[in-house]
C-alpha cells in the first residue's frame, strides 16, 4: 500500500514538474515575444523620428535657402537703387553746373 502511494506521489511529482517546466517554457516564449515586439516598436519609432528629423532639417535648409535668396535679391535691389540715385545726383549736378554757367554768362 505504501509503495503504491509512493508511486502515485512520484507520478504526481513528475506531472507537476512537467507542468512547471511547460509553464516556464511558455513564460520564456512570451517574454521573448514581448522583447521582440518592444524591439520592433522601438525600431519603428526611432525610424519614424529619424525620418521626421530629416524632413525638418530639409525644410529648415530649404527655408534658409529661400531666406538667403531673398536677402541676395534685396541686396541687388538696394545696390540698383543706389546706382540709380547716384546717376540722378550726377545728372542733377550736371544740370546745376550748366545752369550756373548760363547764369554767369
Amino acid at each position: 500500500h505504501l509503495q503504491e502511494e509512493c508511486h502515485a506521489l512520484a507520478q504526481r511529482l513528475d506531472q507537476a514538474s512537467c507542468e512547471l517546466n511547460a509553464e516556464r517554457d511558455q513564460h520564456a516564449r512570451r517574454e521573448r515575444d514581448l522583447h521582440q515586439q518592444m524591439d520592433e516598436a522601438l525600431f519603428q519609432t526611432r525610424s519614424a523620428l529619424e525620418s521626421q528629423l530629416a524632413e525638418l532639417r530639409r525644410g529648415h535648409t530649404e527655408e534658409q535657402s529661400q531666406l538667403e535668396q531673398r536677402l541676395a535679391s534685396e541686396q541687388q535691389d538696394r545696390e540698383a537703387a543706389e546706382k540709380d540715385t547716384n546717376a540722378k545726383e550726377v545728372a542733377l549736378h550736371a544740370k546745376l553746373m550748366v545752369a550756373r554757367s548760363e547764369l554767369e554768362a
